[in-house]
């Protein structure tokens, strides 16, 4: 139901709310995985690049696998939780990725400083080269953001 509720206007005017605002719209963590236009636009690349698949359910691809793991992301398949699931993001009301296969995608690029954390928040900045690598293995074409 929440996709079909337009996000409620915000009603902050200061230059700091806006700005944290717009960092949150653009890459942020949802737990331990990536949101924002950054966890949509990925999800949408990993799609297209046979990576992930959404016949019958979302599911990694036996491509998928090999090439994250290639890429050096571990993926660890732990009982108590999914291996790969959609969220919901606030933002654009739009799919991300979550689970262990969203987790370890944040962890790679968190470790590899594809994006970095802005402090006091879960406002993620992508770095020149997190848009370089998530472009070569993902497919993912991003603007750098001012």
């Amino acid at each position: 139901m929440a996709s079909h509720v337009n996000p409620r206007p915000s009603n902050r005017r200061s230059y700091r709310s806006v700005t944290n605002d717009r960092a949150l719209s653009r890459a942020r963590t949802c737990y331990d995985h990536l949101a924002g236009d950054l966890g949509v636009n990925l999800m949408k690349a990993l799609v297209t690049r046979d990576i992930i698949s959404l016949d019958s359910g979302v599911h990694l691809t036996p491509y998928g696998a090999q090439h994250l793991e290639k890429v050096g992301m571990a993926i660890e398949r732990k009982a108590a939780r999914p291996l790969i699931r959609t969220c919901l993001d606030w933002t654009g009301r739009q799919y991300h990725l979550g689970g262990i296969v969203g987790g370890a995608i944040c962890a790679h690029a968190l470790a590899s400083e594809w994006v970095l954390r802005i402090p006091n928040s879960r406002a993620l900045k992508v770095t020149p080269l997190g848009l370089e690598e998530m472009e070569k293995h993902f497919g993912l074409e991003l603007a750098a953001a001012p």
